[in-house]
């Protein structure tokens, strides 16, 4: 989508004033110039002109004369290769309602009042010295920030245009990397010892340092950090006891599984011995039954070859009649053997 596209369409669902953060001063200029749009009414662009004469009444060499034409149109840039005083009027103009749309770079997403009611965010990279890098998370969401206007509007809206090579995809990636921690940028020199020591004595120099951001990190932030970081300990040394009681439990319930599984083992063996002095108890009861029922020592030599056989195959089975419970221990007494049926 084209800029022309994506301006008719904020001014359609009346997305106006906005602006448009580009990542570089000339390309604010261009865009600036090249909105061929008309956003503002006649009574608009009268007071537009007034306060661009006033201008060049003041301050004849602040007036940019590439961008007055955009600028009667309700549309300007903003960054820091303007003058003050271009930069404003501008400001002044975006603030009273005449400017409907901004040009600006990152640098006005912070401490300029420019309330909007839309924020659209062409680019999502940027070059640097080590190369192409996304945005970070805190200068997005601070930009994106800048949308709704306090006392004039309920929701603020933020237009993210699709690029080559980002878009929405890229967005949400940048959002849910989560912002990045603060760090100071104050730093100590002679100039400003040399400040502090003409306007202040040695203890008002010394209080004003102490009242610095970094101060505060070295300080107060430390104590917070190191508290943060003792209670990570704490919390840390709870879930590694209860990790800790865990295995333990883990390794006596292993223990108990293999001394189930040896007792079973040890039952099995017990089962299997008393079923075999069982069924040696019954050949020996059937071999004497069998000795009583023969009609004398006579008779029994007079057997041949082949009733020997017979009766020693006979001794050797268990007739179905006589089958024991072989689930009963032959020493326990308090359980009679049983015959099951055939």
């Amino acid at each position: 989508m084209c800029m022309l596209q994506v301006i008719r369409q904020l001014q359609q669902n009346k997305m106006l004033p906005a602006i448009w953060f580009i990542m570089s001063r000339r390309d604010c200029d261009l865009s600036a110039i090249n909105s061929n749009v008309v956003l503002v009414n006649p009574e608009e662009e009268a007071q537009l002109v007034e306060e661009l004469q006033q201008l060049y009444a003041d301050n004849p060499d602040a007036v940019r004369v590439k961008l007055v034409p955009a600028l009667l149109r309700g549309v300007s840039s903003h960054h820091a290769g303007c003058l003050p005083a271009w930069k404003s009027l501008v400001e002044r103009c975006f603030q009273k309602g005449l400017l409907k749309l901004v040009f600006a770079t990152g640098t006005l997403a912070a401490g300029i009042n420019m309330p909007a009611r839309t924020t659209i965010i062409s680019n999502l990279a940027r070059k640097s010295d080590d190369g192409v890098q996304l945005l970070p998370h805190n200068e997005l969401l601070q930009m994106a920030g800048r949308a709704g206007r306090r006392g004039y509007d309920t929701l603020g809206h933020t237009v993210i245009v699709q690029g080559r090579y980002e878009g929405a995809e890229t967005a949400h990636q940048i959002i849910t990397a989560g912002p990045e921690p603060l760090l100071s940028q104050f730093t100590t020199s002679y100039s400003l010892v040399l400040n502090l020591c003409s306007v202040y004595s040695l203890d008002e120099a010394r209080e004003f340092l102490s009242k610095s951001f970094g101060t505060y990190l070295l300080g107060e932030g430390t104590r917070t950090q190191r508290q943060e970081a003792h209670q990570l300990i704490q919390a840390a040394t709870e879930l590694a006891k209860l990790a800790k009681e865990k295995g333990v439990a883990t390794d006596a319930q292993k223990a108990a599984a293999a001394e189930v599984k040896k007792q079973k083992s040890a039952l099995l063996e017990l089962r299997g011995r008393a079923t075999q002095e069982r069924c040696a108890a019954v050949r020996q009861l059937l071999a004497g039954q069998q000795h009583l029922d023969a009609p004398g020592t006579a008779a029994v030599d007079q057997l041949d070859e082949t009733q020997q056989q017979q009766q020693q195959q006979q001794a050797s089975g268990l007739p179905a009649l006589l089958l024991l419970n072989l689930s009963r221990h032959p020493n326990d007494e308090t359980q009679p053997a049983q015959l099951l049926p055939a």
